[in-house]
């Protein structure tokens, strides 16, 4: 079943196994950006009414506050400012998912590099060119939680 759970961990050894064995940070990140555009028949793109949005701040507030829960259930996302041009995403750890792991913090800097492209691909869902995305802070370098910023500016028509 392509929409079943995958386990944090194996998503982090394989993340982290693919950097050790010499493959950079940035083709984790376009791994990222094409595990969400392929999907072209993703419950996503039923729900998100493809034909009624038609910017990628539409696409972003869509995906982030109504749908995204239901395809990661390790972090909440949090849209922390939103404009026509970029907007910055919030990833904060699920407690209960700490606890379980007998773990302070999860995942590695290999797998927020592959978020961010998933990240990245969202306006894919929209027939739109993939954002340009980045990570900008990181639990695994210190920050409280891990944020990517967002920009679509030059994909914008």
């Amino acid at each position: 079943d392509p929409d079943e759970k995958i386990s944090i961990r194996f998503l982090t050894d394989i993340c982290d196994d693919l950097y050790q064995q010499g493959y950079p940070r940035a083709l984790l990140y376009t791994a990222g950006e094409f595990s969400t555009c392929l999907k072209t028949n993703s419950p996503i793109r039923e729900r998100l009414e493809i034909e009624k949005k038609k910017s990628n701040r539409e696409i972003y507030e869509c995906i982030v506050t109504e749908l995204f829960w239901m395809f990661d259930h390790n972090f909440s996302y949090r849209l922390e400012s939103l404009t026509d041009s970029d907007c910055v995403i919030a990833a904060i750890e699920k407690e209960e998912v700490n606890e379980a792991l007998k773990q302070p913090h999860f995942g590695s800097t290999n797998v927020c590099s592959s978020r961010a492209g998933v990240l990245a691909s969202f306006p894919g869902f929209g027939d739109l060119p993939v954002a340009s995305g980045a990570e900008i802070t990181c639990v695994h370098r210190g920050d409280d939680r891990c944020r990517y910023r967002m920009s679509f500016a030059e994909v914008l028509s």
